[in-house]
C-alpha cells in the first residue's frame, strides 16, 4: 500500500541518516514507526514534528485547539450546519477530528465529517459525496490547506460561490493558502518557530550526549540521556482571516 511504502521511505532515509553519522534527526510528519523512532534515538538526537511519539523529544502544535478556534469562528459568523473533511489516519487528523466534534457539541450542534486524506482529490472527492446527498452546508471545516483548495475548486465546478454559497477554512497556513486567487481562511502552524525549537533541542541533546564523550554517537548508545526525560512541546495555532468565510446567506436547520 502507499502507506506502507511512505513507512518504509522513512526508515531508510533515518538509516541513512545513522551511516552518515549526522548530529542529530528532525522528522517533520514521519510515518516510521514509532518504535522504529524510539529505537533510533538511542544512536542519535532525535526530534519529532508534528508527531507525537513516546520517550522521543516532539514539536507539535495543539491540533485539537486549532479545529475548536475554527468552529468558533464559524459559529459566530452564523454558521450552523458545518462539515469536516478530515485527513484519514494523516499525522494531526486524529486531534483535528476530536476538536471538531468537541467544539460542535459545544455549541448544541450536529457533527458531521466526511473523509478524506490530506490531498486535494480528497477535497474534491468529499464535495462531490456532499452534493450527492443534497444541499451542500453551509460551511466546511478541511484537514489541511490542500484538501480545502479541493473543495473550493468542485464547489466552484457545482455553481456554488465561497463564501457566499459555502464557507471554507483550512488548516496549515502553507503558503498556498496566501495566494492572491485564493486567499484561504485557514489555522497557522508557526512553522519558523516549531523548525527553531526543533534545532534548539537537537544542539541541547548533543551538548549533553558530548559531556560525558568525545564521540555523540558513543555517549548516544549509553543513553547519557534516559527516554524518560523526553521533551514534549506543544505550541498553540492561530487563525488568519482572509477571504473564503462570511456570514451564511441561508438558513438550515442543524
Amino acid at each position: 500500500s502507499s502507506a506502507r511504502r511512505r513507512q518504509d521511505g522513512a526508515h531508510l532515509a533515518i538509516d541513512e541518516m545513522i551511516e552518515m553519522r549526522v548530529e542529530g534527526v528532525i522528522l517533520i510528519g514521519s510515518r516510521a514507526r514509532h518504535s522504529f523512532v524510539r529505537a533510533t534515538s538511542a544512536l542519535m538526537p532525535i526530534v519529532s514534528v508534528g508527531v507525537p511519539i513516546d520517550d522521543v523529544d516532539s514539536i507539535v502544535v495543539d491540533d485539537e485547539l486549532g479545529a475548536t478556534i475554527a468552529v468558533d469562528y464559524l459559529v459566530g459568523l452564523g454558521h450552523r450546519h458545518i462539515v469536516h473533511i478530515d485527513g484519514g489516519d494523516g499525522g494531526g487528523a486524529a486531534p483535528r477530528r476530536v476538536g471538531f466534534f468537541s467544539a460542535m457539541s459545544r455549541h448544541l450542534l450536529v457533527p458531521r465529517v466526511v473523509a478524506g486524506d490530506f490531498t486535494e482529490r480528497g477535497g474534491v472527492e468529499a464535495v462531490e459525496t456532499m452534493l450527492a446527498g443534497g444541499a451542500p452546508p453551509q460551511a466546511i471545516l478541511a484537514a489541511n490547506d490542500l484538501t480545502a483548495i479541493g473543495a473550493l475548486g468542485r464547489l466552484s465546478a457545482a455553481g456554488l460561490r465561497v463564501p457566499d454559497d459555502v464557507s471554507i477554512v483550512g488548516y496549515d497556513n502553507t503558503s498556498l493558502a496566501s495566494m492572491t486567487h485564493l486567499a484561504l481562511t485557514t489555522i497557522d502552524q508557526p512553522r519558523v518557530e516549531m523548525g527553531q525549537r526543533a534545532v534548539e533541542r537537537i544542539v541541547e541533546r548533543r551538548e549533553h550526549n558530548r559531556s560525558g564523550s568525545r564521540d555523540h554517537h558513543d555517549a548516544a548508545r549509553r543513553h547519557a540521556l534516559p527516554p524518560s526525560d523526553a521533551v514534549h512541546q506543544t505550541i498553540t495555532p492561530s487563525l488568519v482571516v482572509r477571504a473564503t468565510a462570511g456570514p451564511p446567506r441561508r438558513s438550515i436547520d442543524a
